[in-house]
């Protein structure tokens, strides 16, 4: 019993989802000593979904990887894959018959409270006795309640976006995960748009962050109502889920405030991908209110940056698009060597509505 005790205070001991996960694994090969455990994310929707191995524990190391895969188009897809979709799809452990003298593997879902957010993989020499099975959903039923806390904590209840805490913890793990070990070693896939694109060469390759801002919002709540309002916010969010890839990070601030952080894409590459979801948005029919548009201002994230410093210089980047026209996507770097912007611009006093 106490040997059961710690098991579970340690997995409910865990704020963090990469240490989470390594506990996760740790804690089954305490209980079942199994070949391996694995830890796959769920990523994308509906028939775009792929699959992202998340951590890994094999002969007793545990291995983080890495949060968000370079090219997204390299992930397998769940459709691809029969055992996981079976497993997601019907929520249930699956086995999988190996050839002789192999390990086993059984699947099991790993659920949050609306969702089959990834699955559990363990590898045993024979397969799991009823115990053993009762063992590991006991664990992923914890794993479902701590991960419910996690996801109010971290997200957004209007949108389900991320929200201002998680980007600023997560911006220095997002700059800790070295350019060498991490960085693409193809380009990157973006959205397609019917037309050939400039790839750079890797060394160009950066993150970005955009600030992304609905334009007049304060005038549709005003004449529509808040309901309204709402509604324009949760399509916008919806909208950005379908216009980015799934390696890139979405959060929404506050008000009609968003954040994107643009993974590993090269600078000429940024801005098409901005000015195309702006176009989007434009295009977009927003029930009984019509055309909706937005403002960016985006920058590329520096090695040393801090979260306040690069959402700093996409505001005055977008500050800068709210003061001379709107509905545009503005690079904070290129408004600096245009000299359009200068580097130390006091933005608070420019009008937004």
């Amino acid at each position: 019993m106490p040997r059961l005790i710690d098991s579970v205070a340690r997995i409910t001991g865990m704020r963090d989802r990469d240490a989470l996960n390594v506990t996760i694994a740790e804690v089954l090969v305490d209980w079942l000593r199994p070949e391996s455990v694995a830890i796959y994310k769920i990523v994308g929707e509906g028939d775009g979904r792929r699959v992202v191995l998340r951590a890994r524990l094999v002969d007793g190391q545990a291995h983080i990887e890495s949060d968000v895969a370079r090219d997204p188009d390299s992930l397998p897809r769940l459709a691809t894959m029969p055992y996981f979709r079976r497993c997601v799809k019907n929520v249930t452990q699956v086995r999988i018959t190996p050839p002789a003298g192999s390990p086993v593997c059984t699947l099991f879902p790993i659920q949050n409270d609306s969702d089959v957010t990834g699955v559990l993989a363990v590898e045993t020499r024979h397969a799991l006795l009823p115990e053993q099975q009762r063992l590991v959903k006991g664990v992923l039923k914890i794993i479902r309640n701590l991960l419910a806390v996690l996801d109010y904590s971290e997200h957004d209840t209007l949108t389900g976006l991320m929200n201002r805490k998680t980007f600023d913890a997560s911006f220095q793990k997002l700059l800790q995960a070295a350019p060498s070990a991490s960085a693409p070693q193809q380009p990157p896939q973006l959205p397609p748009t019917g037309q050939p694109e400039r790839r750079a060469e890797y060394g160009e390759f950066a993150r970005f962050a955009a600030v992304i801002d609905i334009d007049h919002f304060k005038s549709i709540n005003d004449r529509f109502g808040h309901l309204y309002g709402d509604e324009v916010l949760l399509l916008l969010a919806r909208l950005m889920r379908g216009s980015f890839r799934a390696t890139d990070q979405l959060y929404r601030f506050g008000g009609e405030e968003f954040v994107v952080v643009l993974d590993w894409v090269n600078p000429a590459d940024a801005a098409m991908v901005f000015d195309r979801f702006r176009a989007k948005v434009e295009a977009f029919t927003f029930p009984q209110i019509g055309r909706v548009t937005i403002s960016m201002g985006y920058t590329q994230i520096q090695p040393f940056d801090s979260p306040n410093h690069a959402i700093e210089r996409a505001d005055q980047a977008l500050y800068y698009a709210k003061q001379n026209g709107r509905n545009q996507a503005r690079s904070y770097e290129l408004l600096i060597s245009s000299g359009a912007l200068s580097s130390k611009e006091d933005a608070s006093d420019l009008e937004l509505f």
